[in-house]
């Protein structure tokens, strides 16, 4: 059994913390915040903790240090979509030599969002199908 180490410093950090899920709103089961060790039999990445629905699988990672979820619970194809969207996202950005917070300006203007909303973690499959198509006119 894995302790979470809670870093409060890295909890400072995070600008708009996001409540930790109880239960999933699709099938509202329960769920659990657990190592990526118990999930994946090993750690992925920095930080090895997530969220994850008991019945479907779905899920999101944590800020690093923290126990606060990085967006929303998400299946395979969703999450699949968030790569994908914000890849073509830094590619644009890239191009465009657009800082950090103008690109994310540009981005919460062209889907009509709260700049704070803004994140693809927190995107749904629909919003990411917004990005990829605004982007590829771009």
């Amino acid at each position: 059994m894995h302790k979470i180490n809670i870093n409060p410093h890295a909890m400072r950090r995070v600008e708009h913390p996001i409540k930790p899920p109880k239960k999933y709103f699709n099938c509202n089961s329960k769920v659990v915040l657990q190592h990526a060790d118990d999930v994946f039999g090993r750690a992925l990445g920095t930080w090895p903790w997530l969220y994850i629905c008991t019945r479907c699988n779905c899920r999101v990672g944590t800020h690093p240090g923290t126990d606060i979820p990085m967006g929303t619970l998400a299946d395979h194809e969703t999450r699949k979509a968030r790569q994908i969207s914000k890849s073509l996202f830094i590619d644009w950005a890239k191009r465009n030599n657009y800082s950090q917070t103008r690109r994310y300006e540009l981005l919460s203007s062209m889907l009509d969002i709260k700049i704070t909303k803004c994140h693809f973690a927190m995107f749904d499959l629909d919003t990411c199908k917004s990005v990829i198509q605004l982007l590829t006119r771009h």
